[in-house]
């Protein structure tokens, strides 16, 4: 039997963040599309860790939610 051990990248740990601003508030991921600009599929795949967000929505989410950049993105 083999097993799988699956690491946890930068982009699991910046999802679970941005899932957890958004629920905190209980929001919508429309409501964070439309206050945002960005589309509600980029925002799944931002919460799911399957990509990461470009520096410009990265810039759009933290001002969004009113949260410093490291707070969410580290460094």
């Amino acid at each position: 039997m083999t097993i799988i051990k699956v690491r946890k990248t930068k982009a699991h740990v910046v999802g679970k963040k941005l899932k957890k601003l958004r629920t905190d508030r209980h929001l919508s991921l429309q409501q964070v599309a439309t206050g945002t600009g960005l589309s509600v599929s980029a925002l799944s795949c931002y919460e799911s860790g399957t990509r990461s967000p470009s520096a410009v929505s990265a810039f759009r989410l933290c001002e969004f939610f009113c949260v410093p950049w490291k707070d969410v993105f580290g460094g």
